[in-house]
């Protein structure tokens, strides 16, 4: 296989955000600036079907960070869970090769969606840690989000595998799918217009992370230890 699931201990950094509300290249930036504390390279898959009418600034942060590990269109098949069966693993590996505790890790990675097992084993060689955004998740249908963003199940094991995943919802996402993410942030519209300036509050908190992010955009991006420069200086609209 051309990924071995990871069998080392992680530090507790991996977690799953849950970044919503209004305006959609508010939420995609932080999206980007949360990947990117995480790592300098991310995987990213784009559910709406669409980047056309998209703010410059954001597709460029989007683009440039996933260079190479990029779904513009993510298909609902793509994000169904895979039923393993772990008798059925002789099919894939010499089971006497592996001990039953990496027979165990390897049946939970099959489980993930194929999704998350492309873009997990394609992140480049050598990086423990990384991250994948998925972009305006609220356009695929609620049964499949419920079914498996909602399943703590795929939380765990990305954790275990050392990613960090974002998620953008335009809107309220429902109890179902936001329960199982460590942190939920909302964005709110600015108040002078400008998407950069657009208000990101804290609506749980990760475990470890103090301060939490809160404040404008602009001043979250400082949070992240980013440069603030990569931000436009002012963009109106959404």
């Amino acid at each position: 296989m051309a990924h071995e699931p990871t069998s080392r201990p992680i530090p507790d950094l991996p977690r799953s955000t849950l970044v919503y509300g209004e305006g959609e290249a508010a939420l995609s930036m932080l999206a980007a600036g949360l990947a990117l504390k995480c790592s300098p390279g991310f995987g990213w898959a784009n559910c709406s079907g669409s980047t056309v009418g998209w703010e410059g600034s954001v597709l460029a942060a989007l683009e440039a960070g996933s260079s190479g590990r990029q779904v513009e269109r993510v298909r609902p098949e793509e994000l169904e869970p895979h039923p393993v069966v772990p008798g059925a693993l002789h099919a894939l590996v010499d089971p006497e090769g592996l001990t039953r505790a990496r027979r165990e890790r390897l049946v939970d990675f099959l489980r993930l969606p194929d999704l998350f097992q492309r873009l997990v084993a394609n992140r480049p060689s050598g990086v423990l840690l990384s991250a994948i955004i998925l972009t305006n998740a609220d356009a695929l249908p609620y049964p499949l989000l419920r079914d498996t963003l909602g399943d703590p199940r795929l939380h765990h094991e990305l954790r275990v595998e050392g990613v960090s995943l974002v998620v953008t919802y335009r809107g309220n996402p429902p109890t179902a799918v936001e329960e199982p993410f460590d942190r939920l942030l909302r964005v709110g519209p600015p108040t002078d217009g400008s998407w950069v300036d657009s208000f990101v509050r804290p609506e749980r908190g990760a475990p470890g992370e103090e301060p939490p992010l809160t404040g404008s955009l602009r001043v979250c991006w400082q949070q992240l230890g980013l440069d603030a420069r990569t931000l436009p200086r002012s963009a109106p609209g959404s």
